[in-house]
């Protein structure tokens, strides 16, 4: 049986990524609840539902303290960098942060959406890092 918990983070995702998914309670501590994900071929997703006004401390936790603060989209070029981000239909409206790096699990990008307390974090093991990111552009947020 899946608890309430995780059907309330499941709500907070694209309904084509949800049957990809499964409970993830030892991903995070800090969580109210987590999952793990396979949205496409070669990616792989974290989602961690975090209490409220929590989701940009739980960024802060998956972000190294390297990745610079940019403006000009420097992950569409395979470059490392953190930023607020908005959603085509409202572009002045802020819906998170995000930052995109290279570790040794791989390129991966990680994001809040800030009115879901919602902490998700892609990773693709090869290492593109402006293929993950053209994959998160296009993702139904």
């Amino acid at each position: 049986m899946v608890s309430p918990t995780t059907v309330a983070v499941l709500t907070r995702i694209p309904g084509a990524w949800r049957s990809s998914c499964r409970p993830a309670p030892a991903l995070d501590p800090h969580a109210q609840s987590a999952l793990v994900c396979a949205p496409t071929a070669g990616i792989a997703l974290e989602v961690r539902a975090m209490a409220p006004a929590s989701s940009g401390a739980a960024l802060a936790r998956l972000v190294p303290a390297t990745v610079p603060e940019r403006n000009d989209a420097a992950c569409a070029s395979g470059l490392a960098e953190r930023r607020a981000w908005s959603t085509p239909k409202q572009p002045q409206v802020i819906a998170g942060r995000f930052a995109c790096f290279r570790t040794t699990r791989g390129a991966e990008l990680v994001w809040s959406i800030d009115r879901d307390d919602t902490v998700l974090r892609a990773v693709r093991a090869d290492g593109d890092l402006a293929a993950l990111f053209g994959w998160w552009e296009q993702a139904p947020l």
